[in-house]
């Protein structure tokens, strides 16, 4: 044994990288190991090659995407601010008046933001003959995988392959975060 009581290797590595714990769902490391056992890395390696192409590929939000969703938190946060006559605190989600509070002051909001003139009419867009219907379009969509079972979601993207920024695994997170349950409806 060399000097000192170490064994020959142990300690510090010189790579210049660091160590960390993370926890993660069962299904997360499942994919990662699944993933480094087949392109013959180890677990760690595999993590953060991972981490690297996800900070890498990730597009992120436009400046104005990021703007409007911070006004929309300033939003709730200048109701959190109200005096209230009774509780609980300001809950778009729970509470009816305070949900058609926020759509008004988003609405309010939107309209204030909206360019000059009038929307394209042909539609800019091939199939949709006006901004209400290419709205409705969108709106379903995202509503479509709000409200499509979690768990199938996840399993698909991971029989997929999808990488880990992939919609199918935000959305499931999403509906947690607006309390849905697995089928979207309200619990």
């Amino acid at each position: 044994m060399p000097r000192g009581g170490k064994r020959r290797g142990a300690g510090r590595k010189p790579a210049g990288k660091v160590a960390m714990l993370v926890r993660v769902e069962p299904y997360v490391r499942a994919r990662l190991e699944r993933d480094a056992k087949r392109k013959r890395r180890t677990l760690s390696r595999q993590t953060e090659l991972v981490l690297a192409d996800a900070f890498r590929a990730a597009k992120p939000a436009t400046a104005e995407t990021r703007a409007f969703c911070y006004l929309i938190a300033q939003i709730v946060e200048a109701a959190r601010g109200q005096k209230r006559t009774a509780p609980p605190e300001f809950n778009w989600r729970d509470n009816r008046f305070d949900f058609e509070a926020f759509k008004c002051a988003v609405i309010e909001v939107l309209d204030r933001l909206a360019p000059s003139g009038e929307a394209d009419s042909p539609s800019r867009y091939e199939r949709w003959r006006s901004a209400e219907e290419f709205g409705q379009l969108l709106a379903a969509i995202v509503l479509s995988y709000l409200t499509t079972d979690s768990k199938q979601l996840i399993e698909v993207a991971n029989r997929a392959g999808l990488p880990f920024k992939h919609h199918f695994y935000a959305f499931p997170q999403a509906a947690r975060d607006l309390s849905l349950n697995n089928q979207g409806r309200d619990k």
